[in-house]
This record gives C-alpha cells, structure tokens and sequence, in this order.
C-alpha cells in the first residue's frame, strides 16, 4: 500500500462503511422532530438543520423515482409524502438501520402503487 495516498485510502475507507449511511433511524428521527416542531416544542439549531435535510432528502429521493415508479397524484404536496413516509417508519422500526433511500422507495410505492391497465 506504498504508493496510494491516504487521502483515496480514507475515501475508500468512507465509502465502504455502512455507518455513514442516511439510515431510517436518522430519517424517522428528523421527521419527528418536525412533528415536535408542529407541536410547538422548541428544537436546537441541529434540529432545524436535519429537518430540512429530512425534507429535502425525501423530495429528492421522490423525485429521483419518478413517474416511471411512483404513480403520485397531480396535487399531491411535499408534506404529504413526509407524512406517508414517516407513518411508514413508525410502523416498521424493525427496518430503521436499513437504507433510507429505500425505506422512502417502499413508503411512497406502498401509497402511491402503479397499476398497469
């Protein structure tokens, strides 16, 4: 391992652990903390950031599945869908280390099923 940098090493290294993964857990925990937001409980700066993050990551992830996979009504809105995904994860904790980009996959296509005619 002479000759490669410590900087690929550590990426390397990075890529290949499972811990820095946005899991469900991080994902049902952030949404949560916009349901205590709702509720009036005062949230730390970290919150509000995770928060944002949370929205942002499942409109992207929302997005990224598109028409091809999600049959999404026209009107539907953005909090609907972080609604829908985080009922998903409090049903389903059993499934919170998994992956958050599928536990969002699974949430919305549970809802909003593609029915071919």
């Amino acid at each position: 391992m002479k000759g490669v940098p410590p900087l690929l090493l550590l990426l390397a290294w990075a890529h290949a652990s499972p811990v820095l993964a946005y899991s469900g857990a991080d994902l049902e925990s952030a949404l949560q903390h916009e349901e205590d937001l709702r509720a009036g409980v005062r949230l730390s700066e970290t919150d509000m950031y995770l928060i944002g993050y949370a929205k942002g990551f499942v409109r992207a992830t929302s997005e990224a599945l598109g028409a091809n996979v999600l049959c999404l009504p026209a009107d539907a809105t953005a909090a609907q869908a972080e609604a829908i995904v985080l009922k998903y994860l409090k049903a389903n904790p059993e499934l919170w280390q998994k992956n958050a980009v599928d536990l969002v996959a699974a949430a919305l296509m549970v809802t909003f099923t593609c029915t071919k005619q």
